[in-house]
Protein backbone atom coordinates (compact mmCIF):
# COMPACT_ATOMS: atom_id res chain seq x y z
CA UNK A 1 0.00 0.00 0.00
CA UNK A 2 1.26 3.39 -1.31
CA UNK A 3 2.50 5.80 1.89
CA UNK A 4 1.63 9.53 1.38
CA UNK A 5 5.33 11.18 1.52
CA UNK A 6 6.13 14.95 2.10
CA UNK A 7 7.33 16.41 -1.23
CA UNK A 8 11.25 17.98 -0.23
CA UNK A 9 13.29 18.67 -2.70
CA UNK A 10 17.54 18.76 -2.25
CA UNK A 11 18.57 22.36 -2.05
CA UNK A 12 21.20 24.91 -1.22
CA UNK A 13 22.93 27.77 -2.65
CA UNK A 14 25.63 28.04 -5.22
CA UNK A 15 28.36 27.91 -3.46
CA UNK A 16 26.94 24.99 -1.08
CA UNK A 17 25.87 23.10 -4.62
CA UNK A 18 30.02 24.01 -5.18
CA UNK A 19 31.56 22.59 -2.36
CA UNK A 20 29.35 19.86 -2.09
CA UNK A 21 29.22 18.80 -5.76
CA UNK A 22 27.42 15.53 -4.93
CA UNK A 23 25.95 13.11 -7.36
CA UNK A 24 22.28 13.57 -7.59
CA UNK A 25 20.44 9.66 -7.48
CA UNK A 26 18.16 9.33 -10.82
CA UNK A 27 15.35 11.31 -10.91
CA UNK A 28 16.30 13.45 -7.87
CA UNK A 29 16.02 17.40 -7.91
CA UNK A 30 18.20 19.58 -6.80
CA UNK A 31 17.61 23.65 -6.29
CA UNK A 32 20.15 26.15 -6.55
CA UNK A 33 18.49 28.58 -3.98
CA UNK A 34 20.79 31.41 -5.55
CA UNK A 35 20.45 31.43 -9.45
CA UNK A 36 16.88 30.05 -9.11
CA UNK A 37 17.37 27.36 -11.33
CA UNK A 38 16.70 23.44 -11.13
CA UNK A 39 18.82 20.30 -12.12
CA UNK A 40 17.84 16.23 -12.54
CA UNK A 41 19.99 13.89 -11.25
CA UNK A 42 21.02 10.24 -13.40
CA UNK A 43 22.57 8.78 -10.49
CA UNK A 44 25.91 8.68 -12.17
CA UNK A 45 26.57 12.51 -12.94
CA UNK A 46 28.07 15.13 -10.34
CA UNK A 47 26.04 18.13 -9.88
CA UNK A 48 28.15 20.04 -11.57
CA UNK A 49 28.10 17.68 -14.76
CA UNK A 50 24.15 18.18 -14.82
CA UNK A 51 22.59 20.09 -17.20
CA UNK A 52 20.09 22.88 -16.21
CA UNK A 53 16.30 22.12 -16.63
CA UNK A 54 15.02 24.88 -19.26
CA UNK A 55 12.97 27.36 -17.81
CA UNK A 56 13.37 29.37 -14.51
CA UNK A 57 12.61 27.40 -11.06
CA UNK A 58 9.43 28.68 -10.32
CA UNK A 59 7.87 27.30 -13.70
CA UNK A 60 10.03 23.91 -13.92
CA UNK A 61 9.40 23.63 -10.13
CA UNK A 62 5.94 24.14 -10.41
CA UNK A 63 5.74 21.39 -13.43
CA UNK A 64 7.32 18.53 -10.91
CA UNK A 65 4.94 19.88 -8.00
CA UNK A 66 1.65 19.09 -9.97
CA UNK A 67 3.19 15.88 -12.27
CA UNK A 68 4.00 13.97 -8.38
CA UNK A 69 0.93 15.20 -6.75
CA UNK A 70 -1.93 15.76 -8.90
CA UNK A 71 -3.34 19.11 -8.02
CA UNK A 72 -4.35 21.11 -10.86
CA UNK A 73 -5.45 25.18 -11.18
CA UNK A 74 -4.28 27.94 -9.21
CA UNK A 75 -0.23 28.97 -9.25
CA UNK A 76 2.80 28.66 -7.10
CA UNK A 77 2.84 32.17 -4.82
CA UNK A 78 5.68 33.49 -2.65
CA UNK A 79 6.91 31.69 0.31
CA UNK A 80 5.71 32.53 3.93
CA UNK A 81 7.50 31.77 7.38
CA UNK A 82 4.73 30.09 8.92
CA UNK A 83 1.44 28.31 8.37
CA UNK A 84 -0.27 30.75 10.65
CA UNK A 85 1.21 33.24 8.33
CA UNK A 86 -1.19 31.25 4.75
CA UNK A 87 -4.37 32.59 5.82
CA UNK A 88 -3.24 36.33 6.19
CA UNK A 89 -1.27 36.14 3.62
CA UNK A 90 -3.27 34.65 1.09
CA UNK A 91 -6.92 35.66 2.47
CA UNK A 92 -8.55 34.40 -1.29
CA UNK A 93 -6.70 31.81 -2.63
CA UNK A 94 -7.59 30.00 -5.77
CA UNK A 95 -7.84 25.90 -5.41
CA UNK A 96 -4.61 24.48 -6.76
CA UNK A 97 -2.24 27.27 -5.24
CA UNK A 98 0.58 26.53 -4.10
CA UNK A 99 2.90 28.05 -1.14
CA UNK A 100 6.10 26.79 0.22
CA UNK A 101 5.86 27.13 4.02
CA UNK A 102 9.65 27.43 5.30
CA UNK A 103 9.13 26.63 9.35
CA UNK A 104 7.38 23.31 8.54
CA UNK A 105 10.12 22.71 5.62
CA UNK A 106 7.42 21.56 3.21
CA UNK A 107 4.80 22.96 0.12
CA UNK A 108 1.23 23.43 1.49
CA UNK A 109 -2.15 23.55 -1.08
CA UNK A 110 -5.36 25.25 -1.52
CA UNK A 111 -8.05 22.19 -1.63
CA UNK A 112 -10.64 24.64 -1.92
CA UNK A 113 -11.55 24.76 1.88
CA UNK A 114 -8.18 24.76 3.59
CA UNK A 115 -4.22 25.10 3.12
CA UNK A 116 -3.32 21.37 3.16
CA UNK A 117 0.63 19.55 3.08
CA UNK A 118 1.36 18.58 -0.49
CA UNK A 119 2.03 15.09 -0.42
CA UNK A 120 2.54 12.65 -3.63
CA UNK A 121 1.99 8.59 -3.46
CA UNK A 122 5.45 7.07 -2.87
CA UNK A 123 7.32 4.20 -1.66
CA UNK A 124 8.36 3.48 2.47
CA UNK A 125 12.02 4.02 0.52
CA UNK A 126 11.00 7.43 -0.66
CA UNK A 127 9.41 8.38 2.70
CA UNK A 128 12.58 7.36 4.62
CA UNK A 129 15.01 9.36 1.93
CA UNK A 130 12.84 12.02 2.54
CA UNK A 131 12.93 12.18 6.46
CA UNK A 132 16.66 11.28 6.05
CA UNK A 133 17.28 14.29 3.90
CA UNK A 134 14.77 16.77 6.19
CA UNK A 135 17.29 15.40 9.49
CA UNK A 136 20.34 16.24 7.27
CA UNK A 137 18.72 19.73 6.57
CA UNK A 138 17.79 20.64 9.88
CA UNK A 139 21.38 19.84 11.10
CA UNK A 140 23.31 21.69 8.38
CA UNK A 141 25.23 18.93 6.59
CA UNK A 142 24.31 19.60 3.42
CA UNK A 143 24.53 17.06 0.60
CA UNK A 144 25.67 14.29 2.91
CA UNK A 145 24.94 10.83 1.39
CA UNK A 146 24.79 7.85 3.89
CA UNK A 147 24.07 3.80 3.98
CA UNK A 148 21.52 1.50 5.79
CA UNK A 149 23.39 -0.50 7.87
CA UNK A 150 21.03 -2.18 9.82
CA UNK A 151 17.12 -3.28 9.32
CA UNK A 152 14.21 -4.20 11.52
CA UNK A 153 11.73 -7.13 11.56
CA UNK A 154 9.79 -4.74 9.12
CA UNK A 155 12.65 -4.35 6.25
CA UNK A 156 12.77 -0.23 7.85
CA UNK A 157 16.48 0.91 8.79
CA UNK A 158 17.16 1.37 11.55
CA UNK A 159 20.78 2.68 11.87
CA UNK A 160 22.71 4.81 8.97
CA UNK A 161 26.33 6.00 8.53
CA UNK A 162 26.81 9.33 6.74
CA UNK A 163 29.87 10.41 4.46
CA UNK A 164 31.72 11.74 7.79
CA UNK A 165 31.52 8.93 9.73
CA UNK A 166 28.48 10.12 11.86
CA UNK A 167 26.20 7.54 12.76
CA UNK A 168 22.45 7.94 12.99
CA UNK A 169 20.06 5.28 14.89
CA UNK A 170 15.91 5.04 13.65
CA UNK A 171 13.36 4.46 15.42
CA UNK A 172 9.84 3.46 14.27
CA UNK A 173 5.77 3.27 15.40
CA UNK A 174 3.79 0.15 14.79
CA UNK A 175 7.37 -0.57 11.49
CA UNK A 176 5.42 2.26 9.72
CA UNK A 177 6.40 5.69 11.08
CA UNK A 178 9.76 7.19 11.37
CA UNK A 179 8.93 8.60 14.45
CA UNK A 180 12.98 9.60 15.88
CA UNK A 181 16.73 10.21 14.43
CA UNK A 182 19.75 9.89 16.95
CA UNK A 183 22.96 11.10 15.40
CA UNK A 184 25.89 9.88 17.66
CA UNK A 185 27.17 13.57 17.42
CA UNK A 186 24.45 13.90 20.33
CA UNK A 187 21.71 15.76 18.22
CA UNK A 188 17.93 14.24 18.04
CA UNK A 189 14.99 14.65 15.79
CA UNK A 190 11.42 13.50 16.71
CA UNK A 191 9.43 13.46 13.87
CA UNK A 192 5.53 14.82 14.28
CA UNK A 193 2.13 13.27 12.45
CA UNK A 194 -1.27 14.31 12.51
CA UNK A 195 -4.38 11.55 12.96
CA UNK A 196 -4.42 10.94 9.45
CA UNK A 197 -0.16 9.57 9.72
CA UNK A 198 0.98 12.68 7.71
CA UNK A 199 3.99 14.42 8.62
CA UNK A 200 2.97 17.91 10.24
CA UNK A 201 6.82 18.79 11.20
CA UNK A 202 9.64 18.33 13.19
CA UNK A 203 11.81 19.03 16.27
CA UNK A 204 15.46 19.25 16.54
CA UNK A 205 17.44 18.91 19.79
CA UNK A 206 20.73 19.76 20.12
CA UNK A 207 23.56 18.97 22.14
Amino acid sequence: MANNVIIQIARGTSDQWAVSNRILKIGELGADMTLRRLKVGTGSDTWQNLKWINGDMDSSLEQVLRMLSGITGGSLLDPVDNVSDLSSTYPSPTKGDMVFVRNADSFYYWDGTKWAVLTASGTDTSAVNSLIDAKLNAFGTFGMGYTVDAFNDYSKPIKITFEDGVTATLQWAGGTQLTRIMASTGEVIDINYNLNGTVTGRTVTRP
